[in-house]
């Protein structure tokens, strides 16, 4: 079903035969057309969980795969798939661009594949107001996040900070203030304005999420470990170090909760941002 068009026998593209007969059964048979792009995209997330790694308790964005970054077979897999969400959405198909588009930038971006994951996303969100009705104000604020984590990676700060104030203004009108997608999107703000050196702002970001997930999560849930890992950098670089400390400290307790007991001395604890 794959073509090779490249050196080394590398699959590049649906061959074209396929994907004629793909294009004519999706236009005639409207009730197939849904699954089989659903199909398509699943397909990026599998490879996520058999390259990347499948995320573990307490711990996000781990790659346990040290050939991904080296092994050039590893590398190119991805690219039909790329230019599979561009086509999709230059015809016109948002929704099924934004689905593959979606769950595919997140391996680009595990990948070290920033540019390409961008590119992902720009083809879904050339006419922001067409893709938001297309995939509903859910998924495009979800789509907006994926884009400013990007965005923050690659340094550009001023415009990650306003795709997350955009999903934010999207969020605020159509879910209760206390909803979990508030507690992704605030950590991630707080990333940002933490790299921006906007300390204030971080912070009450952080406090915020934290507030939200503690309605929702079990006070030793894992994600809070790393929430009080990151809160207390601010704090620290605040100068607030009897609160960095306190925070640190309660990282510290959740985590012996769900980490295995060695007779060996604990590594000391990196506070990472989402």
């Amino acid at each position: 079903m794959l073509l090779p068009g490249a050196e080394e026998g590398k699959l590049l593209s649906l061959h074209r035969l396929w994907h004629a007969r793909v294009r004519q059964r999706a236009d005639a048979e409207n009730r197939s057309r849904a699954p089989l792009w659903s199909a398509i995209a699943a397909c990026a997330a599998t490879r996520r969980s058999v390259v990347v790694g499948v995320d573990a308790p307490g711990k996000t964005n781990a790659i346990n795969n040290p050939r991904v970054l080296t092994d050039s077979t590893l590398r190119w897999e991805l690219t039909p798939l790329a230019r599979l969400a561009a086509a999709l959405a230059a015809s016109g198909r948002l929704k099924q661009a934004a689905t593959v588009a979606g769950r595919l930038s997140g391996s680009l971006q595990l990948l070290g594949r920033l540019p390409e994951a961008r590119v992902v996303l720009d083809s879904v969100l050339v006419d922001p107001q067409a893709a938001q009705a297309a995939v509903g104000d859910s998924n495009f604020a979800s789509l907006l996040n994926s884009l400013a984590m990007i965005q923050h990676a690659q340094g550009d700060l001023p415009e990650a900070r306003a795709s997350l104030e955009w999903a934010i203004t999207i969020q605020q009108k159509n879910f209760a203030s206390d909803h979990p997608y508030f507690a992704t999107t605030y950590s991630n703000l707080a990333a940002i304005q933490q790299a921006q050196g906007d300390l204030p702002g971080a912070r009450a970001s952080l406090e915020r999420a934290i507030a939200i997930q503690q309605k929702h999560f079990a006070p030793d849930h894992p994600d809070f470990a790393t929430a009080y890992s990151n809160l207390a950098v601010i704090q620290r670089d605040q100068g607030d170090l009897p609160g960095a400390r306190a925070s640190l400290e309660r990282a510290i307790a959740i985590d012996q909760k769900h980490s295995p007991r060695t007779t060996r001395p604990s590594q000391p604890h990196t506070p990472t941002s989402r």
